[in-house]
């Protein structure tokens, strides 16, 4: 300790030994591996990007919706997405109902 040497444990039930800034050390024991709070960080960052594809998917189809409300008449009751795939209001309510099913 006197040359200021700070060790990190990344293992389960390791110790960490940390100098405090005010002369002092700290003594730390994991109670979990450093590779389990990467998995974690990264499931809650997949996850949250899920829940965001999600989010814009469920805009298309409200989106999509919405314009065959408006040309149903016109179109003879078809809708064509950005993508040019024709909707008819019966699959667009299904992708609707299985995305909120899906949350």
């Amino acid at each position: 300790m006197r040359q200021r040497i700070e060790l990190i444990g990344q293992g389960e039930y390791s110790t960490s030994i940390v100098f405090d800034g005010s002369g002092g050390v700290q003594f730390l024991q994991r109670s979990r591996s450093e590779l389990e709070d990467q998995i974690d960080a990264r499931r809650a960052a997949e996850r949250q990007r899920d829940l965001q594809e999600k989010a814009a998917l469920r805009a298309e189809i409200k989106k999509l919706e919405k314009k065959f409300e408006a040309q149903q008449a016109q179109t003879g009751g078809l809708i064509r997405d950005k993508n040019g795939r024709l909707w008819t209001r019966n699959q667009l309510s299904a992708m609707a109902a299985a995305q909120q099913r899906e949350d």
